[in-house]
């Protein structure tokens, strides 16, 4: 130990076991720690950071606490006579390890006093703590530097001079002074670990407890389970009700849907229904439609929640086939309309078309025009008539 200390019992010098020299200090200088107690090693000379920039407190440990009934503490105390825990530890650390603890919100402080605190608080299981090579650095600017001439002057930008501590970042020196750097950022984004930052190891994501509630990117009314956040309402929390405005509530981690204005227009979600309006949160007054496919062999309907929707009506059903020379028309098995032609009576219709024989009525009018005609000729007198071969006078007359 390089520093002077005030020990309380039973705080002791032991030579038994150091990191570095000839001794440290122990909590527990026997084999046998007492179940309860409450002690304090504390250096005695205060510590002047006046002209500080990044004070660290470095100091070797190993300790063995029970962490259901004591703590170890690191204390300071600049002044006001209020002393501040500024690390704490508790659990085993059975091998010699290298803390540092950044004082820089102390820097500029005239006095500043450092202990360690141990307790327990009921029996149980005796703790020990041992330290070694307490140190204080950072007591001079790390950004500035003499020669051999006694000559100082600015290191140059960009060299480091940061306080040991991983949580404030990587600080750098410029223009002779240490630059702060932004802290470390160790939010995870998962509603489901609890995130920290420890000055010498840096981020901590620990996995929150099985069945606390949360919202994530996937889930609104989630639950944590294993450092995931896992449910089953969507987070966009949509009800495909146009007369609602969804939305996750990240306090409550359940959907809210609050009503639209009345008379907002909407959609309907029924599509046998027109375009509505809302009215307290519900969307209605749309008019029914109605479904016709244009064909008489059909009936035509609307399905709720499908939409319009047809099928062939029944064989034998009247139906109209759209030609005037039918008759009886009905439906039949193939869903077509179809219609019966009278058979051929004289008429001028074809018997089995149901068209009229166009041809017919002119070849009529053509005998009529040739028996008038014939009627019309003259009759002509015997003598005008030519001659014929038995007429002509033969060689004896």
């Amino acid at each position: 130990m390089a520093r002077r200390r005030t020990l309380d019992e039973p705080w002791a010098r032991s030579g038994d076991d150091a990191h570095g020299g000839e001794w440290s200090l122990t909590s527990a200088p026997t084999d046998d720690p007492p179940p309860a107690f409450e002690s304090f090693a504390t250096l005695t000379e205060p510590i002047s950071l006046a002209g500080a920039v990044s004070p660290v407190l470095e100091f070797w440990h190993r300790y063995a606490i029970d962490d259901y009934v004591g703590r170890a503490l690191v204390e300071v105390e600049a002044g006001d006579g209020a002393w501040v825990a500024v690390r704490q530890y508790a659990g085993s650390l059975s091998e010699w390890s290298r803390e540092t603890v950044s004082l820089r919100d102390l820097a500029g402080a005239a006095a500043v006093r450092v202990r360690f605190h141990i307790f327990t608080y009921r029996y149980g299981p005796g703790s020990r703590w041992m330290i070694d090579d307490v140190a204080v650095t950072g007591l001079m600017n790390p950004c500035r530097e003499c020669d051999g001439a006694g000559l100082c002057g600015a290191r140059p930008d960009g060299r480091a001079c940061g306080d040991g501590d991983l949580c404030n970042g990587d600080e750098t020196c410029s223009a002779g002074s240490c630059a702060a750097a932004p802290s470390l950022l160790c939010d995870d984004a998962n509603a489901c670990t609890a995130d920290s930052c420890a000055p010498d190891t840096g981020c901590t994501n620990t996995p929150a407890f099985d069945g606390a509630a949360c919202s994530s990117p996937l889930f609104c009314d989630g639950t944590c389970a294993a450092g995931d956040c896992v449910g089953t309402a969507p987070a966009d929390c949509d009800d495909e009700n146009p007369c609602t405005a969804d939305r996750c509530d990240l306090a409550r981690h359940a959907c809210v849907r609050e009503p639209v204005a009345d008379g907002a227009p909407c959609d309907d979600p029924d599509p046998c229904v027109a375009e509505g309006a809302c009215a307290a949160g519900v969307c209605s007054g749309g008019t029914p439609i109605t479904c016709d496919d244009g064909e008489p062999w059909t009936a035509d309907w609307c399905d709720p929640g499908v939409g319009c929707r047809s099928a062939n009506v029944a064989a034998g059903t009247a139906c109209d086939d759209g030609d005037p020379a039918t008759s009886g028309d009905v439906c039949d098995d193939a869903g077509r309309c179809v219609g019966s032609v009278p058979a051929s009576s004289g008429c001028d219709c074809r018997a089995t078309g149901g068209r009229p024989l166009h041809f017919f009525p002119a070849l009529l009018a053509l005998g009529l025009l040739a028996a008038t005609l014939l009627r019309r000729l003259p009759t002509l007198p015997r003598s005008s008539r030519p001659t014929t071969r038995s007429d002509r006078p033969t060689n004896n007359q």
